[in-house]
């Protein structure tokens, strides 16, 4: 319902090459549970908050240019009657001092399980790599810290959430740390030796996202 708001808020920034930018969210009786940005990296922003007003809350985006970023935002509006509405609050793209586009969010109540229950195709692709990026970032904790059954729970996560989301990439960087025993259930055994630069690339790489391919047909 509002993803035709959100495109336009997006092109909005397109044509301003250069400048710190701030995604400006301002909640109408409804509470801020997560801004994310998940492509071209991970990377939380719900902790930097700054105040604006009693409402309006800024969450920096750093500098960039014209190219596409997708974040993921989260708010929780209190319980209504099915087939009410209401308007959940305003995303607003900051540049300098300038609101340079905007958009509503709009809650609708249902009965419609089909409705309530499906999950935007490309929100479950963004919510996958940020739970793998989640499990490699504490898999790595543990090894550090030398609990070695935690670490291959978590490694075996990343693997079976690599499997599912059909991420290549990520299960030969992965093969390179750990014996893949079966991918599916996350299986695995940790390698007894490991080229630190792998280690490397995999930490780093874990945090980057690749944007959703088109839908067939």
């Amino acid at each position: 319902m509002i993803e035709p708001d959100l495109r336009a808020f997006l092109e909005g920034g397109l044509g301003i090459h250069v400048g710190t930018r701030t995604s400006r969210l301002e909640p109408n009786g409804a509470r801020v549970e997560l801004v994310q940005q998940v492509n071209p990296t991970i990377e939380d922003l719900t902790s930097r908050r700054t105040d604006v007003s009693d409402r309006e809350g800024d969450y920096p985006t750093g500098a960039w240019s014209d190219e596409t970023r997708d974040y993921h935002v989260s708010i929780e509006v209190p319980a209504r009657e099915i087939g009410e509405e209401m308007l959940a609050g305003r995303i607003k793209l900051v540049v300098g001092d300038e609101v340079v586009s905007e958009a509503r969010i709009r809650a609708v109540w249902t009965d419609d399980a089909a409705r309530s229950t499906r999950i935007n195709r490309e929100l479950a692709h963004y919510t996958g790599q940020a739970q793998f990026a989640s499990a490699i970032d504490e898999a790595y904790d543990a090894r550090r810290s030398g609990d070695l059954d935690r670490a291959t729970k978590l490694f075996g996560t990343a693997v079976s959430i690599a499997h599912e989301i059909g991420d290549t990439h990520r299960l030969q960087d992965l093969a390179k740390v750990v014996d893949i025993e079966d991918a599916a259930t996350g299986t695995v055994v940790l390698k007894p030796n490991v080229d630190a630069l792998d280690d490397l690339a995999l930490e780093v790489d874990s945090i980057k996202t690749n944007r959703l391919p088109p839908a067939p047909g």
